[in-house]
């Protein structure tokens, strides 16, 4: 079984402070709960971090692959990022 979760989450950019909105994709081989992912997720709504330390801190405390979406510069510059 591989279950995908996608959900929204929004932390503030490092170098700028400017809010960065991302979609987190979630593929495990097992199931979670969502209301426990949105939790966990909360806890880094708002938190000044670069997506790439945000995707790698997400997959550690998920064990599982995450992948972020993100768009910086007011959109000028899409990323990706998975861990």
């Amino acid at each position: 079984m591989t279950v995908t979760y996608a959900f929204e989450l929004t932390a503030k950019c490092p170098s700028d402070g400017s809010d960065n909105q991302y979609l987190v994709e979630v593929t495990a081989d097992k199931f979670m709960l969502c209301e426990s992912l949105l939790a966990m997720s909360a806890e880094f709504e708002g938190k000044a971090i670069y997506q790439e330390d945000l995707t790698e801190a997400l997959a550690t405390r998920l064990k599982c692959q995450v992948t972020t979406y993100g768009e910086h510069c007011g959109g000028k510059v899409q990323t990706t990022v998975k861990c």
